[in-house]
């Protein structure tokens, strides 16, 4: 039975990693939808355990609104992100995907907190500065994507510098 390669020695193949899983899309809208009906039902028990008045449905209506601006946002800023060689491919929702090199990057930074892992991408292409937001669980990735991404810059840089050209001789 062949072993399976880790992500560190696909990236040294030059071969395509996924560092986002296949399903990330489909995980992102089921967390964001959570989070939408959990704030509608603790705002619903609490009007109903309260008095009701302007006020209160005031800040009732704030907090769900605010919530389903916050889940829009963040859904549109989350792209997925896969390497292959010394291209990097960000993939996001209902938009056409975006191709660079991966010497684009300018910096990549990568927190934690809770198990889940929030990786900000920022690179230049066609003269603007764009960010970009991933999120992982830390269980369900191998190594952090700020480890991977910089290990593709820095092969990226290596393979640069072998094919400069050799000094010119005259005769």
């Amino acid at each position: 039975m062949p072993k399976k390669k880790s992500i560190l020695d696909l990236l040294e193949e030059r071969s395509r990693v996924e560092i986002t899983p296949k399903n990330y899309f489909k995980r992102l809208n089921t967390c964001l939808i959570i989070l939408g009906i959990s704030v509608v039902v603790s705002v619903s028990v609490g009007l109903y355990v309260s008095e009701i008045s302007f006020l209160n449905l005031g800040l009732a209506g704030a907090l769900v609104l605010s919530t389903g601006y916050f889940c829009y946002r963040f859904k549109n800023k989350t792209n997925s992100i896969a390497i292959k060689g010394d291209t990097l491919i960000l993939n996001a929702p209902g938009k056409p995907s975006c191709v660079t090199s991966v010497r684009a990057i300018k910096d990549v930074q990568t927190s934690s907190f809770l198990g889940v892992q929030l990786t900000r991408l920022k690179y230049v292409l066609d003269g603007r500065t764009r960010f970009v937001k991933v999120i992982n669980l830390s269980s369900s990735v191998e190594s952090t994507p700020e480890l991977l991404i910089k290990k593709a810059m820095e092969l990226s840089k290596k393979q640069k510098a072998n094919h400069k050209p050799g000094s010119v001789l005259t005769n």
